[in-house]
């Protein structure tokens, strides 16, 4: 149904139809969301960060709210340390959308109210890492303190 995305692994979900729609089910938030291509890939990265990396629920945000100037946004998935410190912000985008610069700018926009350590872009296939603090970008997935 989605397509196998670029990880090294294969997380398994609760997914379910009710009236002609598919929704999966979000550890993080504790419900079922609507299962769109976004959602398919943000869902597999939080099983990535939760099962692979072992970053606690916990300490995972996803899709809340945030005031930049007087503009209201919504950022897909925040991941903070055992000291409430930001450690991530993760935009995540559909397989079909390419990673560009504009995304790494959304992301960037989130990242100028909230200074995490580092921006992580994912659209399931292609995965970037910024290092925020020295303005670089990473080969690997950057230590987010939890592995």
């Amino acid at each position: 149904m989605y397509p196998t995305l670029n990880f090294d692994f294969t997380p398994s979900f609760k997914i379910k139809t009710m009236v002609q729609k598919t929704y999966i089910f979000d550890r993080v938030r504790k419900k079922y969301i609507i299962l769109t291509p976004e959602e398919w890939v943000r869902q597999y990265f939080l099983a990535f960060l939760m099962d692979k990396k072992n970053i606690s629920a916990s300490l995972i945000s996803v899709e809340r709210g945030q005031k930049y100037n007087l503009l209201q946004k919504r950022f897909d998935i925040k991941v903070f340390d055992n000291k409430a410190d930001l450690k991530a912000i993760i935009e995540c985008k559909s397989p079909k959308i390419k990673l560009t610069p504009e995304t790494l700018l959304q992301a960037l926009t989130y990242a100028k109210t909230s200074s995490p350590a580092f921006i992580i872009l994912t659209n399931g296939i292609q995965h970037i890492y910024y290092d925020y603090t020295s303005k670089l970008y990473l080969e690997n997935f950057p230590n987010l303190g939890s592995d």
